[in-house]
């Protein structure tokens, strides 16, 4: 388990896990190191760690089969905390689905559909342009 403590740092319980040889995960201080065999004989290195109140990838990184030096493919990723948008371009939008529904898009509402997939565009309850 995984889990953030209201003081930002990170702890995460190992006690179940058995090493492996194609798969590892230690905890050193505040970060979560995981590495595991990718596909075509590569190895992926995964380092999580909470920055700020923030789960943050510290690091992703590949090493292709045969090489000798990793290749940093993403460092300080932040997660998004943004909404899905379940409307258009607003709430107010023609196409809204649900607006058609008769569905009222308060914070509840909004909160407990949150993740479902809509689009891929952040929640906008702006309102639109000339209004």
């Amino acid at each position: 388990m995984v889990a953030a403590h209201s003081n930002g740092s990170l702890t995460c319980d190992l006690s179940g896990y058995a090493r492996r040889p194609d798969a590892t995960a230690t905890l050193s201080g505040d970060v979560l190191a995981l590495e595991w065999a990718g596909a075509e004989g590569e190895r992926v290195s995964l380092r999580l760690a909470i920055r700020s109140g923030t789960p943050t990838v510290d690091e992703l990184a590949l090493l292709p089969r045969g090489a000798s030096e990793w290749a940093t493919v993403g460092r300080g990723l932040a997660s998004n905390t943004g909404s899905s948008r379940a409307c258009g371009a607003s709430a107010t939008s023609s196409s809204c689905r649900a607006l058609e529904l008769n569905v009222e898009l308060t914070p509840e509402v909004l909160d407990r559909y949150n993740w479902d997939v809509f689009w891929d565009a952040a929640l906008d309850l702006s309102e639109p342009a000339g209004m």
